[in-house]
């Protein structure tokens, strides 16, 4: 009867709405749809919406207050001074990865090239000029493109030319 009681009482209560915004339709969604799906939210008296967003669009409605939440690349943001606070971090190294044509087998190699990012001041495009740098090749001798989604960027190399994508 106890517990009863209190669920009823948790059902008589306004659930608190929470936005979230995530950066990808993907794996990037796992951990907010299943929680969803299964009803914790609802448990914990939170109303939660997922919004698919882009990578640094999820910043950029975080800083803007249209949501409370994201999983996007914020430490460039944070870095520009934005107010924003990491509160969770689910993985040890960037999910990013470097796709390049078979020719290319070092670094150096990078000159002169295109290269198709998602966008122009994400995580990855912060993380892609630091590898450059380690590696010994000057961030202006590489021409970075923001084309977008993965599937743009991998048509981009796919087409031949001077392009690689990261």
């Amino acid at each position: 009867m106890l517990c009863l009681g209190i669920g009823e009482a948790r059902a008589a209560e306004a659930l608190k709405k929470i936005r979230i915004a995530s950066k990808a339709a993907g794996e990037s969604l796992v951990p907010y749809v299943i929680p969803q799906r299964l009803g914790f939210y609802r448990e914990e008296g939170l109303d939660v919406d997922v919004i698919v967003t882009r990578g640094t669009v999820t910043t950029q409605v975080v800083v803007s207050g249209a949501v409370d939440y994201s999983n996007g690349g914020s430490i460039p943001a944070i870095l520009g001074g934005a107010r924003l606070k990491i509160l969770q971090v689910s993985t040890d190294k960037p999910s990013q990865y470097l796709v390049v044509s078979p020719k290319i087998t070092n670094m150096k190699q990078l000159n002169g090239k295109i290269v198709a990012i998602s966008d122009s001041s994400g995580n990855s495009t912060l993380l892609f000029r630091e590898l450059l740098s380690k590696n010994g090749v000057a961030v202006e001798t590489v021409q970075l493109r923001a084309l977008g989604e993965p599937s743009v960027r991998l048509g981009a190399l796919l087409g031949g030319g001077r392009w690689t994508r990261l």
